[in-house]
């Protein structure tokens, strides 16, 4: 194995020789397989997704958008000195995010074949998918200048741990050219997002930049990364729980004279797919579905570049007013920004509808009158009963003043919405801490659930302090629980290579969490509640390590 020599302040021995399984999108049984590794190990190689015409296409198009760069860039493809002074992006490390790379011809080509979709479609198991607007990688060929060689042993992860400790997040990337040993590439600690939660030990939330969160170096001298190697046309993905970073070629090699020595050494696209079901409004840019939808085609028109959560449209640049060009796409790119695409299948569904309610329509115009004519008009009052899904909510004892209750900070968010860590003014004017659950979509949803946690009166079953119903969003008030949800806190409390020094949980310790959730089950069985997810994530522990089951829970 070769050293990687890197920024961090030990050279870690990389892996330059393993071969990784590459899966084919052509067979779904390897397509599956190739799921079920990303799941076990955190990435995995789906291979051919691109013919060799879609690759030399991918590579005209990009030097396109370069060569169209405006001074002081002025490069040109086949002269290497113009690749020199000015090249754009962070070419220290190989990236390539401004000067509208993310809203590019070059881009949109890639993410528009659908290969990619296909991939993604099956690791979400939904096709209802919103594309990233991310952008490019690129290493120039050290071996024309040595100062083109990129650094490496900045291993991270793309993802807080304490805001997102579960999986929400596969990045990937197309790749244009081989990689292996002699191009560089990226770099992957496998295994390493099963043991993502320790980062709570770790790192201090304090001096974290959004989701970029940077190994220190005594967790680095632990880890065994490996160089993912890969042929063009493949597309990578990776869990973003999992430790990685880009590596540079690690041998000095004589270059291959069979090789226009005009060529980039490494060429990659990223592109990362989330599902509409983890959709959440923001509250501040967008309050629904349709106001995301039109920010996201402002972004499309604004040719701005973000990082790889399609659903929070983080900006990475944003291209000048004079440097764009008309973008066209086709229907099937289109829909990757709005998540709006009728399929052959949906087409005959909706086809089959509309001619069958035009049948019964034209039924009803002419057999109405008839009937009317022969049966005569009925005495019997149509009785309507209510349906309990459609009552609205009536403020009662329960209802506490929005200023009783102060956010602090947000400490889990997801498809339930979100929850802050808060403190409640009590009656008797104490402070309590408490933790405040807000849902901006389906609030009925949130107060319905409020509602049956009123008649909630046992210690293992989580308790509510008050509601605040007549705001939008509405707040739902409930005891802090501290250490989070049971599945992460056991996580928390096992040895692991990143923690081996963390806390433990003994044996009794884990049989009283045990009792703890089954002493929660028996009170809501006994008063004939029926808990529809049981699960350690909806089971929550507060500080004095105490489990209580919370989650959906129905009469």
């Amino acid at each position: 194995m070769e050293k990687s020599m890197g920024t961090n302040k030990s050279n870690i021995d990389v892996d330059y020789q393993v071969i990784s399984s590459r899966f084919s999108v052509e067979n779904i049984e390897e397509l599956q397989q190739g799921v079920e590794h990303l799941n076990e190990h955190g990435y995995a190689i789906f291979s051919n997704i691109l013919t060799n015409d879609e690759i030399n296409n991918s590579i005209d198009l990009l030097w396109k958008h370069l060569e169209n760069l405006k001074s002081p860039y002025n490069i040109r493809r086949n002269d290497p000195e113009t690749w020199n002074k000015h090249w754009p992006g962070i070419s220290n490390i190989g990236l390539l995010n401004d000067h509208g790379i993310g809203q590019s011809e070059f881009m949109w080509y890639i993410r528009g074949k659908p290969n990619v979709k296909k991939v993604f479609s099956h690791i979400w198991n939904s096709n209802e998918l919103f594309t990233s607007f991310d952008g490019a990688g690129c290493f120039r060929d050290w071996h024309l200048n040595k100062t083109w060689k990129t650094q490496s042993g900045w291993y991270h992860c793309d993802q807080n741990p304490f805001r997102k400790p579960d999986r929400c997040s596969i990045q990937g990337f197309v790749s244009l050219t081989d990689n292996d040993e002699s191009t560089g590439g990226l770099v992957i600690v496998r295994d390493s997002h099963k043991n993502f939660i320790d980062l709570q030990f770790i790192v201090d939330e304090n001096r974290l930049w959004g989701d970029f969160v940077s190994i220190p170096d005594e967790i680095i001298e632990r880890i065994h990364p490996r160089l993912v190697k890969c042929k063009a046309g493949d597309l990578i993905v990776w869990d973003s729980r999992s430790i990685h970073c880009n590596t540079p070629a690690p041998i000095d090699k004589q270059k291959d004279n069979s090789l226009s020595e005009f060529q980039l050494l490494r060429i990659v696209a990223y592109i990362c797919m989330s599902p509409l079901s983890m959709f959440e409004p923001d509250g501040v840019r967008y309050e629904n579905l349709e106001e995301f939808r039109e920010l996201r085609e402002d972004f499309v028109r604004d040719r701005t570049t973000c990082t790889h959560w399609p659903l929070e449209l983080i900006t990475a640049s944003r291209l000048s007013y004079n440097d764009k060009v008309p973008l066209k796409l086709n229907a099937y790119q289109h829909s990757l920004i709005v998540e709006r695409e009728i399929s052959p299948q949906a087409r005959v569904t909706i086809y089959l509808l509309v001619t069958g309610s035009v049948f019964l329509l034209l039924s009803i115009m002419f057999g109405a009158p008839y009937y009317y004519y022969k049966y005569g008009r009925s005495d019997t009052k149509a009785s309507i009963s209510k349906n309990p899904n459609y009552e609205l909510y009536t403020p009662d004892q329960w209802e506490i003043d929005k200023d009783s209750v102060t956010l602090n900070k947000l400490i889990g968010q997801g498809h339930f919405g979100q929850v802050y860590q808060g403190v409640i003014k009590l009656s008797d004017g104490t402070l309590k801490q408490c933790a405040v659950k807000i849902r901006t979509t389906h609030p009925t949803d949130l107060l319905q659930e409020a509602s049956i946690m009123k008649q909630f009166q046992c210690y293992h079953v989580i308790q509510l302090y008050g509601i605040c119903s007549r705001i939008r969003p509405p707040y739902v008030v409930m005891e802090l629980m501290d250490n989070g949800d049971l599945k992460n806190y056991l996580y928390r409390h096992r040895q692991s290579e990143l923690n081996p020094n963390g806390p433990t949980l003994t044996e009794s310790g884990m049989i009283q969490l045990a009792l703890d959730v089954a002493d929660g089950m028996y009170y809501l069985s006994d008063q004939k509640f029926v808990h529809r997810d049981l699960a350690a994530r909806n089971c929550l522990v507060n500080g004095n390590h105490t489990c209580k089951v919370g989650g959906n829970i129905n009469k």
